[in-house]
């Protein structure tokens, strides 16, 4: 069985800028899994089509419940081709095929993406992806598995690759970036600010409370002085459920068995 899966999205910004962003979109904070990106080969095909071939170099994980011969597997080679069309009949358009070269009876991916300008509005672009996920891998049930593990999989790094386009569309666009960006080589990349996650920022967050509390305590203060009424009023509430919790726990063994009523004072 073959999965597909097919998304739509608009750009706010001309073919000409996204066009360009595509071609510096590495190194990029919404894609940390890719470790290499090199261009093996850049044609100009008449009548006015450029391609460019790139080998990337991607790292991912396996689901746990995939089977022990590939959970080894953390890295695999994509070969992307990239033809941006100059003088179509129907308009200017930019096609992306990307596929992996490697792993591919476990599961191939193929991507087909196509930019064009917005026909409602010439400033804007409109994107449209394909992927393809199969597998030859084991027996059907166990094929099926991993080409749905695939297409979830791949809509999340579509989305995350939309975001960081996205992001270097917004840099080519402002005055203050794109002299920095466009003036950037391959051995000085353009720095991006790593994006924290969910857990780094809560880690964060805990470990300012901590030393706030400790300096506090340190200084002789009390650490609860320096809360809020109301989260004050919410740490009362708290303790006043327990203690209540406790007792009702406590009465309902002692009324059952006769047991724990001497430390409830009955």
């Amino acid at each position: 069985m073959v999965h597909f899966s097919e998304q739509l999205h608009s750009f706010n910004a001309p073919l000409a800028y996204v066009t360009l962003a595509h071609n510096m979109r590495f190194p990029s904070p919404y894609s940390a899994h890719v470790l290499s990106s090199d261009v093996i080969a850049r044609t100009f095909e008449a009548p006015g089509t450029l391609r460019t071939t790139r080998l990337i170099l991607k790292r991912g994980k396996m689901p746990p419940w995939a089977p022990r011969a590939f959970t080894q597997i953390g890295t695999s080679w994509v070969v992307e081709v990239t033809e941006c069309d100059l003088e179509r009949e129907g308009g200017k358009e930019l096609r992306v095929k990307s596929r992996n070269i490697d792993h591919k009876t476990i599961m191939e991916v193929v991507e087909w993406q196509r930019f064009v300008e917005d026909e409602a509005d010439s400033m804007a672009t409109t994107a449209k992806t394909v992927t393809r996920v199969t597998s030859e891998f084991g027996f059907w049930p166990l094929r099926s598995r991993i080409e749905k593990f695939g297409i979830s999989r791949g809509s999340k790094s579509t989305e995350h690759a939309r975001a960081g386009l996205a992001l270097v569309v917004s840099l080519l666009l402002s005055p203050t970036t794109s002299g920095a960006l466009l003036s950037s080589g391959p051995l000085n990349p353009y720095p991006f600010d790593p994006l924290p996650s969910n857990l780094a920022l809560a880690s964060e967050l805990v470990r300012a409370r901590f030393e706030e509390a400790r300096r506090l305590r340190a200084e002789g203060g009390d650490p609860a002085a320096s809360d809020s009424p109301k989260r004050r009023l919410w740490r009362e509430r708290w303790r006043d459920a327990a203690t209540n919790g406790v007792s009702t726990f406590r009465s309902r063994v002692c009324s059952i068995t006769g047991l724990l009523c001497d430390k409830k004072g009955v």
